[in-house]
């Protein structure tokens, strides 16, 4: 196994950009790593929250209740307002949607469950995010 294939960029601490396919066209996305700590610690915090809310009520909950109803519910928002930097290639009407975190929020819910999945596919590969990636699209970029 080559190890370094699997380190992550400091390049790329900005956000990176990755490609979303719909039927109706492709369009891209630049999101953040969700890995770094500042936004492992802001999950951390949701969870410490929910576990507290539901003690306080009486309510033994598990890992796997957090996973499925307290991340499950958050993430849309989260990722939204955090992950989710900007946008190219969307358009209405011809004309393009400029980066807004309202519509944003309204692409990571459950109305765009097309867009959604993939915005959450995206940030959930830690492969976008690796150095080897990153080389590869410089050289592709060269060739063109």
């Amino acid at each position: 196994m080559e190890i370094f294939n699997y380190e992550v960029s400091d390049e790329l601490s900005d956000g990176t950009w990755v490609t979303i396919e719909t039927p109706g066209g492709d369009f891209k996305i630049k999101i953040a790593n969700v890995a770094k700590n500042e936004y492992q610690s802001k999950i951390d915090k949701e969870r410490k929250n929910y576990f507290s809310k539901n003690k306080k009520i009486g309510r033994k909950v598990s890992n796997e209740d957090w996973i499925e109803e307290g991340l499950t519910a958050m993430l849309p928002n989260f990722i939204a307002n955090n992950i989710l930097l900007d946008w190219e290639g969307l358009t209405k009407d011809g004309k393009p949607i400029p980066f807004n975190k309202e519509l944003a929020e309204k692409f990571c819910s459950k109305k765009f469950p097309t867009i959604s999945k993939q915005i959450f596919d995206a940030v959930g590969d830690i492969e976008n995010f690796f150095v080897k990636n990153l080389e590869e699209a410089v050289d592709e970029a060269k060739n063109i």
